[in-house]
């Protein structure tokens, strides 16, 4: 009688369980990651209406200054592009607009 014969059941070794469990590994690892994966998404943007254009006005103290004493306001250019704002008052003296405002006296530009 041999050994086989005696012992009905072989006795099982890590080497025959191994392949197994790496193959079980193997197929939660493939799971796993595609568990985690989201679905890309195929929304539509919402549409948006045209963009407005808006101007938005800041007043000058000293145009509004001017105004107020009943002046007229002008800007004027110099010969080297730089520009700077008048009062005319109406008894027809041209003040620089910005020291009339601030000294409230009229000085020629």
């Amino acid at each position: 009688m041999t050994q086989l014969d005696k012992n009905p059941e072989p006795r099982r070794t890590w080497q025959h369980v191994l392949p197994g469990i790496a193959i079980l590994l193997c197929v939660f690892g493939v799971l796993a990651c595609g568990c985690t994966q989201t679905a890309p998404t195929t929304a539509t943007p919402a549409p948006t209406a045209p963009p407005v254009a808006t101007t938005v006005a800041i007043a000058n103290p000293a145009a509004d200054h001017c105004h107020n004493m009943m002046g007229t306001y002008q800007i004027r250019t110099n010969p080297d592009g730089s520009q700077y704002g008048v009062c005319i008052l109406p008894n027809s003296q041209v003040c620089d607009a910005v020291k009339y405002m601030q000294q409230c006296v009229c000085v020629a530009p």
